[in-house]
């Protein structure tokens, strides 16, 4: 179980079921079981609890973390030994179908991600035409464009007057402007609904966003 950063880390599933030989860090804490309770049934019982986030209610410390001491006194569910076995393999099969499922689920995922944005690209520098003329763009990585498309420089096409550096505020204040961070915003460009912040009226006044504004990331990802 890796029991450290419960209070930042909320996202990252905590326990793991050991299938080869090997070393851990300090940042685990690891159990063997006795003859009372199949391994793998235990594993499947903490990774439930673990899915309803019951660890992040635990915890101690500035990092919020758990040791066995604090962990020890944690209830379980104690099925007869020969039930915990057949739960543990019934389990062991079924979610391997679903593993399987996942998998091929992911793969077409990453195909059709890659499909889009290969449509993205071709008609944003070839256009939707397939018979017009084209010309090299002088731009290496682009290639060629429409004939009739120009090339111009970013700084003609668009005015950099959004200020930056707005003082974050930790205030939750619905009638007042929203204080974005990078970190609010998700892989895919969605905006999150978690750890909102504000900015009062008067102070966030300089830093607005409105509809149709390109952002661009100066730092992180």
């Amino acid at each position: 179980l890796r029991l450290t950063d419960l209070q930042n880390d909320k996202r990252s599933l905590r326990v793991g079921l050991v299938t080869e030989k090997g070393i851990i860090t300090s940042a685990y804490t690891g159990l063997k079981t006795n003859h009372e309770i199949n391994s793998g049934y235990l594993y499947n019982l903490l990774h439930s609890y673990d899915i309803e986030k019951i660890f992040y209610n635990l915890g101690n410390g500035v990092r919020q973390s758990m040791n066995f001491s604090d962990l020890k006194r944690l209830p379980l569910l104690i099925p007869p030994k020969t039930e915990g076995d057949k739960i543990y393999d019934f389990l062991k099969k079924e979610t391997s179908n679903f593993d399987d499922l996942i998998s091929k689920s992911k793969q077409q995922i990453n195909f059709l991600q890659e499909k889009r944005q290969a449509l993205i690209t071709h008609a944003v520098t070839k256009g939707l035409d397939p018979t017009v003329s084209m010309k090299d763009s002088g731009i290496e990585w682009i290639g060629k464009i429409p004939e009739h498309w120009e090339v111009k420089r970013l700084k003609f096409l668009t005015k950099n007057d959004l200020q930056y550096g707005a003082n974050e505020e930790s205030i939750i204040n619905e009638n007042h402007p929203r204080f974005i961070r990078i970190t609010d915003i998700t892989p895919d460009g969605k905006l999150k609904d978690v750890n909102i912040r504000n900015l009062d009226q008067v102070k966030a006044e300089p830093f607005i966003l409105e509809e149709d504004d390109i952002l661009l990331a100066r730092s992180g990802s």
